[in-house]
């Protein structure tokens, strides 16, 4: 498993997603592009998985061989203690097809109107997979609970109704620097760091 001189490409189409991998992985010598800067088609991918793993693995694994190219793919979602870890890896068709953000959140405080436990947990399962076809997964969790609104215009998803632990305002109304210090992306992303870091000392 030689790193030097790959490209680090990622199943995403979110120019946001893509822009805080860049920043977070900040990787020396590594290129990291979307899929699309790649391969001119999209890649369709039946997200039929049952856990958030699985889901990352099937898209990391919808990619064609290529000696030069390191893949990465991500599933991630909100679990939310109040619907027994829903919507989970139905977070972003929760609300339908197309819907926006301020659907998805819509709907997930109307199921949440009420609740006692507001409990709720970002999760991000990263799938590395390189030219030997060897996978590496890992998963990166951030605990917190649910606003009873929608608060700040920053972020994506569900940022403007989730409240991080030991925080008081939603991600939405983060700086994005400080949000990317303790995201469930960041921390899934900190181990492909080092672990891609660990390869290539080896090699070196």
């Amino acid at each position: 498993m030689i790193l030097i001189d790959k490209t680090l490409v990622l199943f995403t189409n979110n120019h946001h997603k893509v822009h805080e991998i860049k920043t977070i992985l900040n990787l020396e010598n590594v290129h990291i592009l979307s899929y699309r800067d790649v391969f001119k088609d999209a890649v369709d991918v039946v997200e039929d998985g049952d856990t958030f793993e699985a889901n990352a693995i099937l898209k990391v694994n919808a990619l064609p061989d290529h000696p030069d190219y390191i893949y990465l793919a991500e599933d991630s979602g909100i679990e939310v203690d109040h619907l027994n870890g829903g919507p989970g890896i139905y977070s972003a068709r929760y609300a339908g097809p197309n819907a926006s953000r301020e659907d998805m959140c819509h709907k997930l405080l109307r199921d949440c109107y009420g609740a006692g436990n507001r409990d709720a947990q970002y999760r991000a399962v990263m799938a590395l997979r390189f030219p030997d076809q060897s996978i590496q997964t890992f998963t990166g969790i951030v605990r917190g609970s649910l606003a009873h609104e929608m608060i700040g215009d920053g972020g994506f998803g569900y940022d403007p109704v989730f409240i991080p632990e030991d925080y008081d305002v939603t991600f939405a109304q983060m700086d994005e620097a400080d949000k990317n210090l303790l995201s469930h992306r960041y921390q899934a992303l900190m181990q492909v760091k080092q672990y891609l870091t660990t390869q290539k000392q080896r090699h070196d």
